[in-house]
Formats: C-alpha cells, structure tokens, sequence
C-alpha cells in the first residue's frame, strides 16, 4: 500500500501507516501488520479467517501521517471479496 501526495504536488515526507481490517463489516476490527518499504510504500499483513467466519468482504480503515504532524484516514468498505 502507498501513501502520497496528489500528483504534481509535493510536500513533507510520509512517516507511517497503520491500517485495520474488519471480516464482520466493520463491527469489529484488528490491526493489520504494516512493514514500511521506503518512498511510502508498506507492506500490509493480515490474518484472513476461515470465509465462513467472515461477511465475505474485507472493509479497510488506512490511516497514514508525515513527518509535520498532518494526517489522513479513508476507510473503503468492501475493499474486497474473502471468497
């Protein structure tokens, strides 16, 4: 997953990432693993439950911050298919 500015803008670096999942559609969620691999990219690991044990879609909720203290969340429900 990648933090960054809008396309011709620049600004302060991206400083880090936490992301959550959700297998009940929001209701409950755990934090997923995120790993920063430079230049805003992370690499984000989650454990998926038995699909049976799910809604059968993954909602996302991806907060992300830079180095002057500003930040954004953005939540995409049903992110994708557990099936």
């Amino acid at each position: 997953m990648k933090a960054r500015h809008r396309d011709g803008l620049t600004g302060p670096k991206v400083a880090g990432m936490e992301v959550s999942v959700s297998y009940d559609d929001g209701a409950h969620c755990s934090p997923a693993t995120t790993t920063p691999e430079g230049n805003g990219s992370y690499d984000v690991r989650a454990r998926r439950p038995a699909v049976s044990r799910t809604d059968g879609y993954v909602p996302l909720r991806v907060r992300a911050w830079d180095d002057r203290g500003n930040e954004v969340t953005q939540e995409v429900r049903r992110a994708f298919a557990t099936n």
